[in-house]
């Protein structure tokens, strides 16, 4: 599979755990950035997160993150939280952890490099192709 696809089988096997969940997912793309990253647009139908938009972020340096922000504004989301420890939780890890933030914004947090993207020898990418069988 090419590099700057790699990630999308992982995203997608995501997207499908919070479909099964039964979140609201609007829509998603993986795009081949350098580092490769994901998006997935969600709604809660929780008074949290009323009058906001939603979505899942991620980042192979980084991993995922719930944003948040005013509905329809114009600079984007202006909240971030980590959901997980690691760059490559499994679909379920990220759902339960969606599924525990629905209710209440979880806290806002700093993004931490977990690896980088120019490492090839740490075993990230053999972790992703599992995703692609």
């Amino acid at each position: 599979m090419h590099f700057h696809i790699a990630h999308t089988p992982y995203l997608h096997a995501v997207t499908n755990a919070l479909t099964a969940a039964g979140l609201c997912v609007l829509e998603w793309s993986a795009e081949p950035d350098d580092p490769r990253t994901g998006i997935i647009a969600v709604t809660f139908a929780t008074p949290a997160y009323r009058g906001h938009d939603t979505a899942l972020t991620w980042d192979e340096e980084s991993g995922w993150h719930l944003v948040w922000g005013p509905d329809g504004h114009d600079i984007g989301y202006r909240y971030a939280a980590a959901l997980g420890s690691s760059v490559l939780p499994t679909p379920a890890d990220i759902t339960n952890a969606v599924q525990q933030a629905a209710d209440r914004h979880p806290p806002i947090t700093a993004s931490s490099l977990h690896r980088s993207f120019e490492d090839m020898d740490d075993g990230f990418e053999a972790e992703l192709r599992a995703y692609a069988r």
